[in-house]
């Protein structure tokens, strides 16, 4: 399937299975293409400006969240867009650069995982903190941070929604309890944590 002028940086797929959604990047723009499973037929792109990954879509199909960096030293954080509509929605601004986003099985809730704007190099956990942040997919609208580990690179929630848990650069996984947004105490681990999965 042919994305035209652009390189595919991503893909994710509406629960429904009835339209897969990419990302086309090239030199000048950022698009994102609907993709009908039925005819592997590619529909007309919209632009969404400076894209990069994560992507994620809510389980009820309705907005696919995706990570657009800041360009020109601008901000930076997440956009909805909407599925039937096909339209992208204003820039959801996170205090830093994304790492993973996942939305809770009733929909209701996106968490995205974070680390500082200030980091420096190399890629190094060094007490830095990072941050999870809920957003209610009703309004677009983010809610308190939720400090954790540093370098959050993966979520996981439970199949009934009521925790996610973040695995992290400090060798650790943190539990978070969605009542209430607070972290518990986090499980250490010995060697670096590079995938995170919870059973059905």
């Amino acid at each position: 399937i042919k994305i035209q002028n652009a390189d595919t940086v991503g893909i994710v797929m509406n629960p429904d299975g009835g339209t897969a959604y990419a990302i086309g990047q090239s030199m000048s723009e950022t698009e994102i293409i609907p993709i009908a499973t039925a005819t592997n037929t590619p529909g007309h792109p919209v632009s969404a400006g400076p894209v990069a990954n994560p992507l994620t879509i809510t389980p009820d199909g309705q907005i696919l969240y995706f990570h657009r960096y800041g360009a020109n030293s601008g901000p930076s954080g997440v956009a909805p867009f909407a599925t039937a509509t096909g339209t992208p929605g204003k820039l959801i601004k996170i205090d830093g650069f994304v790492n993973a986003m996942a939305v809770t099985p009733d929909s209701k809730t996106a968490y995205v995982a974070s680390y500082p704007a200030t980091k420096t190099e190399p890629a190094v956990c060094t007490g830095q903190t990072g941050e999870v942040t809920p957003i209610s997919t009703a309004t677009n609208a983010p809610g308190r941070p939720i400090r954790v580990g540093c370098d959050p690179y993966f979520l996981a929630i439970t199949a009934d929604g009521k925790t996610v848990w973040v695995a992290s650069g400090e060798h650790m996984v943190t539990p978070i309890s969605t009542a209430t947004n607070t972290p518990g105490k986090p499980i250490k681990f010995r060697g670096a944590i590079i995938a995170i999965a919870v059973s059905p």
